[in-house]
């Protein structure tokens, strides 16, 4: 653990505290000042804050500020806090916009690891009439949230399904933890038990949930567009999909942490056999880039990469036609 990370979880006692003691309708009107403003960073700051109060304290739904087309529910949800307080780009920042241009040109979507479903409202909303879109999230607080926000946006063409995608065929059952920090009633760190560079299978836990498995070949198969969060089992779930990958070429949006060699080894030879292109996500734009196996250019922070056979001028082009529908 850094120690920015060290003293963040120090503090967040008296920040949750101190969230909690402000009025509300003195935290609506910071909410609306933040926005109206333009988000500058310091009222960013005091939202930063806000995220921390009570989710009851939230309405039953809301409109996302900064896309108010699409609408949330209430949710103990680390997700739905920061998207309330600091909109869905305060969250994922531009990624979101990415995969909806994405999600707008393909046939089959797959979402690996929905959580509650951000992502998939957002892609849901851009779907052409001939497409679909599988939404895969095996925690039954997450996946029920998932589907309630789903129906606030009367999104068509997208399946649900509660289970953990796993690298082997048998299917089964398989067992989710959930990290002793998070706190949230539908945790975004839950994660299959396993060889995981992130999660040691003795790390603190507060829970653990036997849910149902299914073959993430199976769930990919036909896809040409894939999003994969799966908190440090990427490279498995990959690895055991190589022929897929290699045939189909789909697009992939996947995270990729400092301390996760193996998906960076795999993404590594994904590129350097020809096979795809790889686009770290900038606040304003992508930037091609080459990951080694021992870079440390992601300096421990999580970041987004995408993997497709387009050039860097054709991808552009993706986001630009998109836009300007």
């Amino acid at each position: 653990m850094s120690a920015q990370s060290s003293l963040k979880q120090f503090l967040a006692p008296a920040a949750r505290a101190l969230a909690n003691a402000v009025p509300d309708p003195l935290a609506q009107a910071l909410r609306s000042i933040h926005f109206s403003m333009g988000r500058p960073l310091p009222t960013r700051y005091l939202m930063d804050v806000l995220r921390l109060r009570r989710w009851t304290k939230l309405p039953d739904q809301f409109n996302i500020p900064d896309a108010p087309e699409l609408v949330m529910v209430r949710s103990d949800s680390v997700v739905c806090a920061v998207t309330y307080w600091l909109g869905q780009d305060g969250y994922e920042g531009s990624e979101i916009d990415w995969w909806k241009a994405f999600c707008q040109r393909s046939k089959n979507v797959v979402e690996v690891g929905a959580n509650v479903g951000l992502y998939t409202i957002n892609g849901a909303c851009v779907l052409t009439e001939d497409a679909s879109y599988t939404a895969v999230e095996p925690h039954p607080a997450s996946f029920s949230i998932l589907c309630a926000n789903l129906a606030a946006n009367n999104a068509k063409g997208v399946t649900c399904v509660q289970v953990a995608a796993v690298a082997h065929e048998n299917g089964g059952e398989v067992a989710l933890h959930i990290p002793a920090a998070d706190h949230y009633g539908a945790p975004a760190g839950a994660h299959v038990v396993g060889l995981n560079p992130i999660y040691d299978s003795s790390d603190p836990h507060s829970g653990m949930v036997r849910v149902k498995a299914e073959s993430f070949r199976r769930l990919i198969s036909h896809a040409d567009l894939m999003k994969i969060d799966v908190e440090g089992l990427e490279a498995d779930l990959l690895g055991a999909a190589m022929d897929i990958l290699i045939q189909n070429r789909p697009v992939i949006f996947v995270e990729v942490l400092d301390q996760n060699h193996r998906l960076k080894e795999l993404i590594n030879r994904l590129q350097a056999d020809g096979i795809y292109k790889v686009y770290r996500i900038l606040d304003n734009g992508i930037a091609p880039i080459t990951i080694s196996a021992d870079a440390q250019s992601f300096g421990g922070k999580l970041r987004d990469v995408i993997l497709s056979a387009l050039s860097a001028e054709e991808m552009v082009l993706v986001l630009g036609m998109a836009c300007s529908k």
